[in-house]
Order: C-alpha cells, then structure tokens, then sequence
C-alpha cells in the first residue's frame, strides 16, 4: 500500500505541475512566476492524495474546504494534460520544420494568444466538472417492465445506492441529503450497492450516520464495493452488524409482497480473496431463488453480470455501480472496456436487466464528472 500511495502522490503532483506550467509558460508570464505557479500546482495535487489517503483512518471534517481547493487543482491538471502533451509535440515539430519562422515574435505572440484562450476556457471548465461531482446527486427515474410480473409486483419502488465514498469531501451533510432524497421517493425496497464509504468506521461512521435513517416497507440491503476492503474490511462487518445494517455476502433473503414473492441477493465484491475474505459466489448467493417470482443480484462491479445472467437461475434484475458511468464522456470507452464493455445504464442479457449506475459519489481522489450525472436510481415495477 506504501508504494501505491507515493506512486498516486507522485503522480498527482507531477500532472498537476506539468499542466499549470505548460499553460504559464504559453502564456508568456515572467519565468519566476511560471515556476512558483508550477510548484503550487504540484504541491496541492500532492496534498490531495496525501489527505485523502491519511484521511481513510482519521476524521479530516475540518478539512473540507482545502479539499475543495485542492480537488479542483487536480481536475484542472487532469484536463489540461492532453492539450499541454499536444502542445508540446505540436511545439517540436514546429521548431524543427519552421525554425527561424518559429522564434519570430509575432510566432510567440500568436502561441501567447492561444494559451490564454485554453486558459479561460479550461479553468472554468475545471471547475465546473468538479461542482458536477461533488454536488448530491439527483434522482434518475427508470421504468422496468417484465412479462409474466406478479400483479401484486407491479407498481413496485426499489431505489438504488451506490458509490456513496464517504471521505474527509463527502461529509455527513451530503449523506443526509442523500437520506432525504431517498425517503422522499417512498421507496419500498431500498438497495445500496457498494462503495459506501473510503475509511475504517472509526473515520467514517460519523458521515455514515444518516444511512440508518433509511425507511422502506420492505427493508434495507447492502453490498461490499472494492473500498470497503482497502482498510480493515472485518471492522465494517462489526459496524454493519452493531448498527443493524443488513449486509449480504454470498447471501439471500425472500420478501413477502401479498401473494408473491420477491428475493434480493447479494455478492461480496471481486476484491474480497485479494484481502483475505470470502469472494463472490452466485451458487450461495442464489441459492434458493429460483423459487421466487422476482430475484435482484446485488452486486457492486458489473463485469460478470453476462456469466450471472447465463445461469439456469438468473435474476431477472441485477444491479451495479463502480464505474460512475466513466465520468468524463470521452474515458467512457476505457471504462467500459474494463468492465466487460458495462458503463451505465440498462443493458439486457438474455432475459436479465443488468442497471450499471453512474454513482451517487465517487471515489475523491478524482472528482471530476462531464457529461455524466451523480444519480439516486428509482426503478418502477411493471408488467408488459
């Protein structure tokens, strides 16, 4: 974990650096300037990771401010890095067709022109995309009609959680007003599918709190996301069970809706072997479903819903997070294909809905989000 926190560290400071120099320099400030900008840059990017990962194990509330500051640098450095790489090359290129033509003043003067430009348009932009994702998220309304539903299944309210990241930037005050958003639905079934937190309880079960507060007829059901497991994933197991959070690992329970039933299951995240803990099993976690008239698979990484979905007892709903949906529009294509070419949205697989959701957070190392959407997901029950 050392070398992964300094190589994260490292690497934060450096873009950050190298992207607010190159846009200094092109804008042709004094060179002291450049530098000092370059090294403030490369010190709050720093600072981020540094907080941030420090903050996994200690209750940093008092820090959200500079936090604020310091995600926003590191989304400016992010954003500007393709733009300053193809700076650079262009500028190569160009110094050794045009080289005399290139050194002229009225070269430098156009250069100067340009970099200003990418200044007023990226800085807004940076912070714009960092407003996007951090601000709580919305409620996103999707419509899931089956053949054959039970009657007493249509017009059913399941709302889905996930990739919450509670951390030293999201505080007890955005998981409230998630809470709020949530119970203002009337949700009967209310489903959180991983990634609630970045920390060991002991930092983060102040900003967890709220989660208790969850109303729904049916129950409240959570799943392990790939973050439970980077600190102490036996203590969470401890929290969930004193705070009467019901947590399904490899597990199942069968709900009552008049005359039909309902099964929600649920799987432990893929990481679970990598830290010592039972992985996810779909034979154990679907044990006994195939009984039900209507089964939800929780589970927080969608890369294997189409083997899920394979299965002589498959869901017919299976829900995921992890991906918030790529983020930024154009890293959509690389999360995707990370993920078995699952980013957001509904997808069908076979007889199987698989619901990739973009995220009500996301993890805070890097914040960014154009083109996608924090969500709260309300999914409405019907028949065909």
């Amino acid at each position: 974990m050392t070398v992964i926190f300094i190589s994260i560290v490292l690497i934060s400071a450096f873009i950050a650096g190298y992207s607010v120099h190159r846009m200094a320099a092109g804008a042709g400030l004094p060179r002291l300037y450049v530098l000092l900008l370059c090294l403030g840059a490369a010190l709050l990017g720093a600072l981020h990771q540094a907080l941030l990962s420090i903050g996994n194990y200690y209750d940093f509330r008092s820090l959200y401010y500079p936090l604020l500051i310091t995600a926003a640098t590191v989304v400016l450095g992010t954003l500007v890095l393709p733009w300053a790489l193809a700076y650079d090359a262009l500028t190569l290129i160009l110094s050794r067709f045009f080289r005399n033509r290139f050194k002229s003043q009225s070269f430098k003067l156009w250069r100067h022109r340009l970099t200003r430009l990418f200044i007023l348009i990226y800085v807004p932009l940076a912070l714009f995309a960092t407003y996007e994702g951090v601000r709580v998220p919305e409620i996103k309304a999707v419509p899931l009609s089956y053949s054959a539903l039970p009657e007493e299944l249509s017009g059913l309210k399941v709302v889905q959680v996930t990739d919450i990241h509670a951390s030293p930037l999201f505080l007890q005050k955005r998981t409230a007003a998630i809470v709020e958003k949530v119970n203002a639905l009337k949700p009967d079934l209310i489903l959180v599918t991983g990634d609630q937190s970045d920390g060991t309880p002991a930092a983060r079960a102040h900003s967890l709190e709220p989660l208790k507060n969850l109303q729904a007829p049916l129950g409240t059901y959570f799943v392990s996301g790939n973050h439970e497991y980077i600190t102490d994933f036996k203590e969470w197991m401890d929290y969930y069970r004193k705070e009467g959070l019901k947590l399904l690992l490899n597990d199942n329970v069968t709900l009552k809706v008049g005359a039909a039933t309902l099964a929600v299951a649920g799987l432990p995240d893929d990481s679970a072997p990598s830290r010592g803990f039972e992985g996810p099993s779909p034979d154990q976690a679907l044990k006994g479903t195939q009984n039900a008239d209507f089964t939800i698979l929780l589970s927080h990484q969608p890369r294997h819903a189409a083997e899920y979905a394979a299965r002589e007892d498959a869901p017919d709903l299976i829900l995921s997070g992890h991906t918030h949906g790529g983020q930024i529009s154009y890293l959509k294509g690389v999360t995707a294909n990370a993920n078995s070419g699952f980013v957001e949205g509904l997808y069908q697989l076979r007889h199987t809905l698989l619901y990739v959701s973009d995220g009500s957070g996301l993890w805070c190392g890097y914040v960014p989000r154009l083109g996608t959407s924090g969500e709260i997901t309300l999914f409405t029950l019907s028949s065909k």
